[in-house]
Order: C-alpha cells, then structure tokens, then sequence
C-alpha cells in the first residue's frame, strides 16, 4: 500500500475559506510542498478528507461550467489525487480519482490518475486497462497523449 495521507487534522493557513483554499492548493503544490496542498484541498471540498461537494447527483452542465461548485470540486479533487500521487499516498490518490469520475467518467486526465494510483499500488492489469481508457479519452494534445503513453509503457513492463 501507499503512504499515510497527510492533512487528517484540517487545512492549516486555508482558515475555513474554500473558495481561498483552493487557490492555496494550487500554489502549494505549484511549489511542491504536497502535503500543506492535500490539507488545502481538504478544506477546499468540506473538510478532512472531504468530497462534500463533489456529489454524482450534481448535473453535467453545472459540472462544465467554470467556478461552479461541482466543477471547483471536479478540478480540486484532481489536484488533490494529483499531489496524493506526488506523496506516495496511492489509495487516497485512488480514491479521490474515483470520486473525480462520477463528475466526469470520460476524462483522460481523471483516468490518467486512477491508472497512476493503480500502478503505485501494483494493481498491473487495471492499471493497464484504465491507462489505455485515458488514451482513448485524450484527444490530439500532445503532451497529454505523451504523458499517458509513458504511465502505460511503464504498466505494461510491470513497473511503478
């Protein structure tokens, strides 16, 4: 398994604030400090671990348009999987991919990070088959096509 996730007792200098704890998020992980951005992050969707706002009831169109609330936890919840992936932290990383896909099933980026997080945890044959999905899902970007390619090269060699 994975590292222990930090941030379990709160978000530090977010103050209770979401619409500022993301944006702290951001800069936190900007700068690489992953843990401080998790606890940002946490704050940000509700609380310790929270997915408060990240509800799969929440419609397709509010969830498309920028700075609505489920589109705010959509994107925190990738951060989030994204700096929990950077700490070693792969189950939390899972599951925060996981609650990013009942927002939107056919993301690549959503895929890209469940198939990192089930290569950290030596899952080969998910990993695999949710990084060929997020290749499928990748549209012509490049750098994003190049990204997944090299996670699924790694899984297929049986890698982490």
């Amino acid at each position: 398994g994975g590292a222990q996730a930090p941030g379990a007792g709160g978000a530090g200098g977010a103050a209770g604030r979401p619409e500022r704890s993301w944006e702290e998020g951001d800069a936190l992980f900007d700068s690489g400090r992953y843990g401080e951005a998790v606890e940002a992050y946490n704050c940000a969707l509700g609380g310790p671990g929270g997915a408060a706002a990240a509800s799969p009831a929440a419609s397709a169109e509010a969830r498309s348009r920028p700075g609505s609330p489920p589109h705010r936890a959509f994107i925190t919840l990738l951060n989030r999987s994204s700096a929990y992936i950077q700490l070693g932290c792969y189950e939390s990383a899972l599951s925060d991919a996981q609650a990013a896909a009942h927002l939107s099933p056919q993301s690549a980026k959503v895929l890209y990070l469940e198939g990192l997080a089930r290569l950290g945890l030596a899952q080969g044959a998910a990993a695999r088959d949710t990084l060929r999905r997020a290749l499928s899902f990748a549209g012509p970007d490049v750098p994003t096509r190049l990204r997944i390619h090299q996670a699924l090269q790694r899984a297929e060699a049986g890698g982490s």
